[in-house]
């Protein structure tokens, strides 16, 4: 089975942090690929040798929807792996345009207010998450507050969450 991990960079962070974590688990039982949007950063060198780091060298996640379903597209990964908001609504268009030939499991590091408030158009967002986030096969929540906020205000059905 082929996990791909998608990150914006190697920059610490939380949501980072725990990406290189699991991979690095994951690479023991699994093909697991890290797909970077720009690459550098202190954290590319916590990630174990034998795992393929491929970098877009994008400046934006925004500018690297191209070259993101390009690369998934010729990797055919089982399942696609992403915990930052902006990437989970790039990862779920993604998915839409490859007519879903891969799991995609998202996790969550804000409750959607907070989320949404921290983006420029938080109508947009909230419109893109409704309309996106459905089509993930498990959204990760990391507190009950959360979970709620996911049901009542995105409208995400609990046996996703």
């Amino acid at each position: 089975m082929k996990i791909v991990f998608v990150l914006p960079t190697f920059n610490p962070g939380g949501a980072e942090n725990v990406m290189v974590r699991l991979a690095n688990h994951f690479q023991a039982q699994y093909d697991v690929h890290i797909l970077v949007i720009k690459g550098g950063g202190i954290l590319q060198e916590n990630i174990r040798q034998s795992i393929p780091v491929h970098d877009l060298k994008c400046d934006r996640v925004r500018h690297a929807f191209g070259l993101l379903r390009g690369r998934i597209k010729s990797l055919e990964p089982d399942i696609v792996f992403s915990s930052i908001s902006r990437l989970n609504i790039l990862l779920s268009l993604i998915r839409l345009s490859l007519r879903e030939k891969f799991r995609l499991i998202l996790r969550e590091v804000n409750t959607p207010s907070v989320a949404l408030q921290a983006t420029g158009s938080p109508g947009l967002y909230k419109f893109l998450y409704k309309l996106l986030y459905p089509r993930a096969e498990v959204i990760i929540c990391q507190s009950d507050d959360m979970l709620g906020e996911m049901q009542t205000e995105i409208g995400l059905v609990k046996n996703k969450l």
